[in-house]
């Protein structure tokens, strides 16, 4: 029997996120007018999902071809967010070092026969508890649906509304139908970012920020077997529904808590492509309710195209690398002006000339030193494109550039307003839900 959504159900996602958006301005020192597309794209890495082959003692043969293919999947500049590794439980000592939940889960898996891989989410929720072979680990790390998501994300597409086919036939025909209108209204300028303390204006010659891009999944579809599995997870009760569900997915594959059923309209639909598309509000991507998808893609070289597609976003900081290594401008030739002062002049020249090259020095050492650290890092191991290795110098840098700055009184003040926003927002949100409950037991009385 199909489940309803309560009225509830239908509202709390959105309210979530214009609440997240509020709210975070308090933690914040300045607004920032990066949209959270491209914020989370710079910036937001992608959770991992741990995958660990629970074996005795050795490992077994046959498994070795698909346990260095899941290892192989973690590396490299197309990575997977993905983290594989071994758990040989007849060693007592390296598995009470485990963290209590892997502990626990194998304790309850003691039925299943071993060795087997044991599938966590970013969540922390298992995922999957058999033996993969190599089939099935191709189908783990990669999936059409998925590789079209990263295409549309790296063509610059505010992000991805993913409808999930999961309810009758009349039921998906009316979701889809509602998707495709609120992609056209977002082509068409007629859905207004948020903002931070500032006008809601759209600016017409700004298209791209409200390009939305549609991938339609089939959970009967063999080959999106496990993209269903991580969407039917990002939240916990979600395979208790058979209704259609919108997720809406940016960044770096980031999927948001969908809507279900009777939730998929107009209304909802706006709002999601607004938050996606608008300000970003709060930098701390944990903070944003969903989950990361499982995706095999080169996040790093699509965020690196987009800085340089807009250079004066806020939150890029990474991708500047002609800022960390400014081009030293040598001084023009002393000519004879007449006037007796050539010593002076040469002894200026000399100067500059002595500054630059203590920059170009200090600016190398810098940046050694912030490759060394990367290289001993417990990632160190995985390709790093040149915005990592030079992310610590950046930050050395940052302190200096702020002292040099005038107060922003301007800044400070919208940011108070942006608090107090919040706060009212807040206190809305929890004014209206316990009004519902009333409601609810009243209704139930």
């Amino acid at each position: 029997m199909t489940r309803q959504p309560t009225i509830l159900r239908i509202w709390i996602p959105a309210t979530l996120i214009a609440v997240a958006i509020a709210l975070s301005g308090e933690k914040r020192g300045t607004a920032c007018d990066t949209p959270v597309y491209r914020y989370a794209m710079y910036n937001w890495t992608p959770s991992f999902y741990h995958v660990l082959y629970v074996h005795e003692k050795s490992e077994d043969e046959a498994d070795v071809a698909v346990n260095g293919m899941l290892d192989d999947a973690g590396r490299g500049q197309a990575a997977a967010n993905i983290l594989f590794r071994r758990i040989d439980v007849a060693n007592e000592d390296a598995l009470a070092a485990e963290p209590r939940e892997v502990q626990a889960a194998i304790a309850q898996l003691e039925d299943v026969p071993r060795p087997f891989h044991l599938i966590f989410s970013p969540r922390g929720s298992v995922l999957f508890a058999d033996r993969l072979d190599t089939d099935a680990a191709k189908q783990l790390l990669d999936s059409p649906a998925r590789q079209q998501i990263a295409s549309l994300l790296d063509a610059g597409n505010a992000g991805v509304l993913l409808l999930f086919k999961t309810g009758s036939d009349e039921a998906n025909a009316a979701a889809e139908s509602e998707v495709r209108a609120a992609i056209e209204r977002a082509s068409a300028g007629e859905i207004v970012p948020f903002t931070l303390g500032g006008p809601e204006v759209v600016d017409p010659e700004d298209e791209q920020s409200l390009r939305v891009g549609l991938v339609v999944v089939d959970p009967h579809d063999p080959d999106e077997s496990w993209l269903t599995t991580m969407l039917l997870g990002v939240e916990d009760d979600l395979d208790d529904y058979e209704e259609p569900m919108v997720f809406g997915v940016y960044g770096r594959g980031r999927a948001s808590w969908p809507y279900l059923g009777g939730g998929i309209q107009a209304e909802n639909l706006n709002e999601c492509i607004a938050f996606m598309s608008g300000a970003c509000s709060c930098e701390v991507k944990e903070q944003n309710p969903g989950m990361d998808l499982l995706i095999e893609w080169n996040w790093e070289a699509t965020a690196e195209a987009l800085a340089r597609q807009f250079p004066d976003d806020e939150g890029q900081e990474l991708y500047r690398v002609d800022e960390l290594f400014p081009a030293i401008v040598a001084a023009p030739p002393a000519t004879d002006s007449g006037t007796g002062d050539d010593s002076a002049s040469e002894a200026a020249d000399a100067g500059r000339a002595e500054t630059s090259e203590e920059t170009a020095v200090e600016l190398a050492a810098v940046d050694a030193s912030s490759v060394e650290g990367a290289n001993e890092s417990a990632e160190g191991d995985r390709t790093q494109s040149a915005a990592e290795r030079v992310a610590s110098a950046q930050d050395a840098s940052a302190s200096s550039v702020a002292e040099q700055r005038p107060p922003d009184d301007a800044g400070e003040f919208t940011n108070r307003v942006s608090v107090g926003l919040g706060w009212l927002v807040g206190g809305s949100f929890v004014v209206a839900l316990l009004l519902s409950l009333v409601f609810v037991r009243g209704r139930a009385s």
